[in-house]
């Protein structure tokens, strides 16, 4: 999934680490263990960037991994695994150690909208919020758990447009 192999890279397929990159609350920056993982725009190109702790690249995505041409909405990390989230395509559960992708997360499992994908991490429980509800995951056995009128959701097709998905980092998650 990680390439840390820059032949065929000149400075314009890479930004530098403080420019253009998009720090928000839900995830676009986030860290497991020595590593910094980024998601970051570049002239309408998005990768996720690696740095380690003394701010240098390290590696960045290899784009002929996975299919996320409508965009990468959002990062995060839980355990060892780094999750990526792609508009029309769905959550991918890529493994750190192994650097891999393990899983995605699509219709097949129960995702009623590939649209927005925001996600945050609390134990060991991913949340995403979609532009129809919102979905639980849980890695260790792919498992996804989709709520709807739980939320106060209208029938389905009445989409609500969550603004965003955030937790304490413990046990609270508010869509």
């Amino acid at each position: 999934f990680l390439s840390n192999r820059f032949d065929n890279l000149t400075l314009n397929d890479i930004p530098s680490f403080n420019y253009n990159l998009r720090y928000k609350d839900k995830g676009e920056v986030t860290v497991f263990e020595d590593r910094i993982f980024i998601l970051s725009d570049y002239y309408d190109t998005q990768f996720v960037l690696v740095y380690n702790m003394s701010g240098q690249l390290v590696a960045v995505s290899n784009k002929e991994m996975y299919d996320c041409q409508r965009g990468i909405n959002s990062i995060a990390v839980l355990g060892s695994y780094l999750f990526m989230s792609c508009t029309e395509v769905g959550i991918y559960q890529i493994s750190i150690p192994n650097n891999n992708i393990v899983y995605l997360y699509d219709w097949k499992d129960g995702m009623k909208n590939l649209w927005r994908l925001g996600m945050t991490a609390v134990g060991d429980t991913l949340w995403v919020d979609t532009n129809d509800g919102v979905a639980q995951i849980d890695p260790n056995v792919h498992k996804l758990i989709f709520y709807r009128e739980e939320l106060g959701y209208e029938a389905e097709g009445g989409h609500q447009y969550n603004a965003d998905i955030y937790s304490d980092g413990e046990n609270e998650v508010w869509a």
